[in-house]
């Protein structure tokens, strides 16, 4: 698998399987990903339209947006 650059702005959440977050599991994600960086990328699938769609890595992608990211490594 090839990992990329992808823009969040560009990746659709179609749906999100964890409704319900631990209090402070994103805080917590948010810290150790300034620390250490993201040590494994999110999953993305293409659509028909060229539309890239979240497959994994929610918890993650919600991280890295609300650290300010503008892109992030996706396969």
């Amino acid at each position: 698998m090839k990992t990329q650059e992808i823009k969040i702005k560009d990746i659709k959440i179609l749906e999100n399987i964890r409704t319900k977050l631990a209090k402070g599991s994103i805080a917590d994600l948010m810290s150790s990903i300034k620390q250490h960086g993201l040590k494994q990328p999110i999953g993305v699938g293409l659509t028909k339209k060229g539309e890239y769609v979240l497959i994994w890595g929610g918890r993650r992608l919600q991280a890295c947006t609300k650290l300010g990211w503008k892109t992030v490594p996706a396969v």
